[in-house]
């Protein structure tokens, strides 16, 4: 018999709260979030393996949405000064990654996850300075899942947000979360130096170094429910 999930023990908005030592999220009202060992327990109960690297999790009160919050240095990372972005390298990191994360849903008797195509290839938000992308897939059970991923550029490494939700949503939860994400800071002194990016300080090198990056980091999220 399937063991029933776990309660997760939310914590709930107006809040300010640390994403580990990096950074900090202030969260109004009406929307919950979870500490990173409860963001490990919902991640294992909804078939979507951690990476070890998460710092938190958000949504709205239904959990109608969720996003989680990870953080790793750029040396484990893989990234190089430099170098532009490589859409191609990052389109195949993304999906070793899945399998590797589909292998361990396998094991685990959940559904998995195929990518199917970009909703919105990688790309430079001059406004954020962040690097955003989004991308579809489908679980093996036939329901499609969107993924909406931002890369915050700290001092030590790069924080990053990944966005779960449904094809049809992704546009409006989108809004919401970038939103939500005007009240992310990094801590004083964690921030990157750098005001202007040109051409992508910080880039994926078409190297094994930036795939593991990805298979670490990027795991593929499956919605709840």
């Amino acid at each position: 018999m399937k063991s029933p999930p776990p309660e997760i023990r939310w914590q709930f908005g107006p809040a300010e709260f640390r994403l580990g030592e990096q950074a900090a999220l202030r969260l109004p009202q009406g929307y919950l979030w979870a500490d990173p060992e409860e963001t490990k327990r919902f991640l294992e109960a909804s078939g979507n393996p951690p990476s070890g690297h998460e710092l938190a999790i958000i949504g709205p009160l239904d959990v109608a949405w969720f996003a989680v919050f990870s953080f790793e240095g750029y040396d484990a990372m893989g990234f190089v000064k430099g170098s532009l972005p490589d859409v191609d390298a990052i389109g195949a990191a993304l999906r070793r990654g899945n399998e590797e994360a589909n292998a361990e849903r396998g094991k685990q008797g959940q559904t998995t996850l195929d990518l199917v195509d970009w909703a919105q290839r990688p790309h430079y938000d001059p406004v954020s300075k962040n690097l955003e992308w989004s991308l579809t897939a489908v679980e093996s059970g036939g329901r499609e899942v969107a993924n909406f991923f931002t890369f915050y550029l700290g001092r030590d490494g790069v924080m990053s947000v990944e966005l779960v939700t449904s094809p049809r949503d992704l546009p409006r939860h989108q809004a919401l979360l970038k939103g939500l994400l005007r009240g992310f800071r990094f801590m004083p002194g964690r921030a990157h130096m750098i005001d202007k990016v040109p051409g992508w300080w910080w880039a994926l090198p078409a190297i094994p170094a930036g795939v593991a990056m990805l298979l670490m980091a990027l795991r593929r999220r499956k919605r709840t429910g």
